[in-house]
């Protein structure tokens, strides 16, 4: 039931990070202060607790998304 609930919490932290990749693509597109701007953000501490989060949350969705099929199809 827990890896369930944080299934669908990595999920909607994918989402809201998939967003935020939108706004980096965008200011890459927007020009060099754009970017520098983005890229200053991301070299901050709250810029990387979040880089490290949507990390983890893609890492824990992809492994126990696979771990969900590997159940449905009889093994574990």
């Amino acid at each position: 039931m827990v890896t369930s609930i944080l299934h669908r919490a990595t999920g909607l932290a994918l989402a809201a990070g998939t967003v935020l990749l939108l706004v980096a693509l965008l200011a890459l597109a927007a020009g060099p202060e754009a970017w520098a701007s983005v890229a200053a953000f991301c070299d901050s501490w709250f810029g990387r607790v979040l880089l490290f989060g949507w990390t983890w949350s893609f890492a824990f969705h992809l492994l126990n998304g696979i771990r969900h099929l590997l159940q449905d199809v009889g093994w574990g």
